[in-house]
């Protein structure tokens, strides 16, 4: 027996596509939000290069540059759920469960992972997580 389809009366926009792990998304929109991480992350890391903390291994340093800096660090969190909810969202389009997302907290294959989910073919059909991502807009 299987489960009955979600609904697809969730119209995705920047939030959804940023914060939510619910729902699918395609290969356009992964690049796009991908693109967006990056460049935050950039950001982050030259803010923190410009503060002479290149080298994390000063600890009184980095502790005191996020209590100058206390924004740095809930950017950084928010950085790294904006990765997970991306990721498990084109899982979910490939059709794999999202918990594979949790692969990317091994440091070398996550990069892989981001690549290959880069490149997968969506399911060509709704799937249990949602219709296809660009059906809401047929």
């Amino acid at each position: 027996m299987t489960a009955p389809l979600p609904d697809a009366n969730i119209a995705p926009n920047l939030s959804w596509a940023l914060l939510s792990p619910k729902g699918r998304l395609g290969r356009e929109a992964y690049l796009l939000c991908l693109g967006f991480w990056v460049s935050v992350g950039v950001i982050l890391n030259r803010a923190w290069a410009m503060a002479g903390l290149e080298q994390a291994g000063d600890p009184e340093a980095m502790a005191f540059f996020f209590m100058a800096n206390p924004v740095t660090l809930f950017a950084a969190l928010a950085l790294v759920w904006i990765e997970f909810a991306i990721v498990v969202k084109r899982l979910h389009d490939i059709g794999r469960s999202g918990f594979f997302a949790l692969l990317l907290l091994v440091p070398v294959l996550n990069l892989a992972i981001m690549g290959y989910l880069a490149f997968q073919a969506p399911e060509p059909a709704p799937n249990r997580h949602g219709p296809l991502p660009d059906s809401y807009w047929q």
